[in-house]
């Protein structure tokens, strides 16, 4: 049990930062530039390990560039997941906060304050305000 529970807060200590980091690598240069980069890793270590005869040096750096491009595409396509979710939750906003202004009855602005403040560092600070009558 206790091998378990040191293997979880290992993985939590270790593993989690570097996904979040990877997952901000991904979301910062584009998804099509990281697996590009990755090919591109993997070519170079394969064609250096060829001309050099060295297979340890192939098959290490291989390993670890195919590592990382799995977990690159895992952390792209969770990206992708938590965009697309937040996409139809800002439809379904936007949707409802659409259905809610529709009115059948007319308005009237009744009364209209509007004061202007300009400082003397040029900022403006402009307060409005509107008195709606509802047209029956």
């Amino acid at each position: 049990m206790s091998a378990r529970i040191d293997l979880s807060a290992l993985i939590q200590k270790r593993l989690v930062p570097l996904i979040a980091d990877l997952e901000e690598v991904v979301h910062r240069n584009g998804y099509l530039r990281v697996l590009a980069v990755t090919i591109l890793s993997l070519g170079f270590v394969g064609v250096l390990g060829q001309v050099l005869g060295v297979t340890w040096l192939r098959t290490t750096y291989a390993t670890m560039a195919g590592g990382l491009f799995v977990l690159a595409s895992a952390v792209a396509f969770a990206s992708t997941k938590r965009l697309r979710e937040r996409i139809i939750r800002s439809e379904s906003i936007l949707h409802d906060y659409a259905d809610a202004m529709r009115s059948n009855t007319a308005l009237v602005i009744d009364e209209w304050h509007e004061e202007i403040d300009v400082e003397e560092n040029g900022d403006v600070f402009v307060r409005r305000r509107y008195v709606l009558e509802a047209l029956r």
